[in-house]
């Protein structure tokens, strides 16, 4: 018997592969003599967490990259605080919109170094090396 049961489509099948999994575990946990349910779900939660690792080191990158982008970005909001005209609106948005490529293109480069650096050194481990990007009034450092 299944451990979870959903008749929604998109979280019904989610929640039955899921269960599927850990009925797996569960049986393959039976099988050497272990019959607990307790080590059946940490298991599970260790294998979830490990699926799930790629994009928490993901959003974990985007934060470090949000949080240098935003003091520029709350400058030019400052900048153009009290100025409700059009014009004036477009060149805040020219401006962050210009601060926001900058941090994309910089990711992007950052991304084809590490892609660069795997590639020459295929069994070496190089320790990651701090980059300072001077883009105008803004240093970002990662």
């Amino acid at each position: 018997m299944l451990l979870t049961q959903s008749t929604t489509p998109i979280i019904g099948w989610i929640a039955t592969l899921l269960g599927y999994v850990m009925e797996f575990i569960f049986y393959c946990l039976n099988f050497i003599g272990i019959q607990n349910i307790g080590l059946c779900i940490i298991i599970f939660t260790i294998i979830v967490r490990l699926l799930m690792l790629p994009l928490t080191i993901k959003q974990q990158k985007f934060a470090k990259i949000s949080q240098v982008m935003q003091p520029e970005i709350n400058k030019i909001q400052r900048k153009y605080r009290n100025k409700t005209d059009q014009a004036s609106m477009m060149k805040q948005n020219e401006e962050i919109i210009q601060i926001l490529n900058v941090m994309e293109a910089h990711r992007s480069l950052m991304e084809l170094e590490n892609i660069r650096s795997k590639a020459t050194t295929e069994e070496k481990i190089v320790p990651e090396t701090e980059t300072t990007t001077n883009t105008g009034s803004m240093t970002i450092t990662f």
